[in-house]
């Protein structure tokens, strides 16, 4: 049973979902809604009407704080303001060119694993960019990963403490073509290393 808007067949914008099966009017999701989906601020309730949680929901899920892009994507769909934790699999993004993270309040850790973001683009910048990221603490990235990338930017990351760029000593190979490297202004910055001939242009 459902009370609230629709567009066509589809619930929008807010509405209220009651327990199927009951005899009283005992309410299952009341809140925000987009495409059918619990999006936005609102709250569950279980069959007793007692309150489950309370508060985000995005793509009919209150669990997003992690974000992770599986092995071998072709983009990073899925991404959100919300999230906390961003994980990329590897051999991701190979055809892109850019990779641009910035403006996530909530952003603390952003894992990207092995080749990804690797193909190459003669003649074209090919940008790398962590910016504006106030509650990000960790940064690490895998092997071989913007191995043809030219520009590298990073700044206004307040509470970063750790960066890792390659694992491997021996030919990490990433950013093997930035001509220039410039770290100022990470005033929390505890751990920093570099793999084999990262920046080694």
């Amino acid at each position: 049973l459902f009370e609230g808007f629709r567009l066509n067949e589809t619930t929008v914008c807010y509405g209220v979902y009651y327990h199927p099966l009951m005899n009283t009017d005992t309410v299952y999701y009341q809140g925000l809604l987009c495409e059918g989906k619990r999006w936005g601020v609102g709250e569950m309730h279980d069959r007793t009407g007692r309150l489950v949680y309370q508060g985000d929901w995005i793509d009919d899920g209150s669990d997003f704080k992690t974000v992770t892009i599986p092995s071998v994507a072709e983009d990073l769909h899925g991404l959100h303001s919300l999230m906390e934790q961003l994980v990329i699999g590897d051999n991701c993004c190979t055809q892109l060119s850019s990779f641009t993270i910035e403006h996530h309040t909530r952003l603390q850790s952003l894992t990207i694993g092995e080749r990804c973001f690797s193909a190459k683009h003669p003649e074209q910048e090919c940008c790398f960019r962590l910016v504006d990221l106030p509650m990000l603490k960790s940064v690490h990235v895998g092997d071989r990963s913007f191995e043809y990338f030219n520009v590298f930017v990073m700044h206004d990351l307040p509470f970063l403490k750790t960066l890792t760029i390659g694992d491997s000593f021996d030919r990490a190979l990433c950013f093997k073509r930035c001509p220039r490297l410039r770290i100022i202004g990470f005033p929390e910055l505890q751990f920093i290393q570099f793999g084999g001939y990262v920046f080694s242009c």
